[in-house]
């Protein structure tokens, strides 16, 4: 089980849950590692969980080419330099959405991460394990 969740933007974690995306771009590397809740940024919903397995980078233009079908960011944003500032993939394995979001309430200033407390902790552990 976890008790952090990463917040990801909606568009990103379409990808992650129905097209196989695995690298999620950062500006940042992270040392956090294991299974974290994956937040619809906005939303104030954990929409389901991933694996967080490692840090690449920092990634060249390059790099971040050769990897498009991991973060699946477009060629034209990474060729213009649109996405310079994500020089980091964030490696996430065995991503599952859940069936029911689980509802948490966003605290003040999380813009990364988010503490899970025990009771939607528990929560998640239900709709988790279904």
């Amino acid at each position: 089980m976890f008790d952090t969740g990463l917040i990801i933007h909606q568009q990103w974690l379409n990808k992650i849950f129905f097209e196989g995306k695995t690298l999620e771009m950062r500006s940042r590397a992270t040392s956090r590692r294991g299974r974290v809740g994956l937040i619809e940024g906005g939303s104030g919903l954990i929409m389901g969980a991933a694996t967080l397995a490692g840090t690449s980078g920092p990634l060249g233009r390059d790099e971040m080419l050769a990897l498009t079908s991991r973060h699946m960011i477009p060629v034209d944003d990474i060729v213009q330099g649109k996405v310079d500032k994500w020089k980091y993939g964030w490696e996430l394995e065995n991503a599952v959405k859940f069936r029911n979001p689980v509802p948490y309430t966003h605290p003040h200033g999380a813009v990364i991460w988010v503490k899970l407390p025990p009771p939607v902790q528990e929560a998640v552990r239900k709709e988790y394990f279904f």
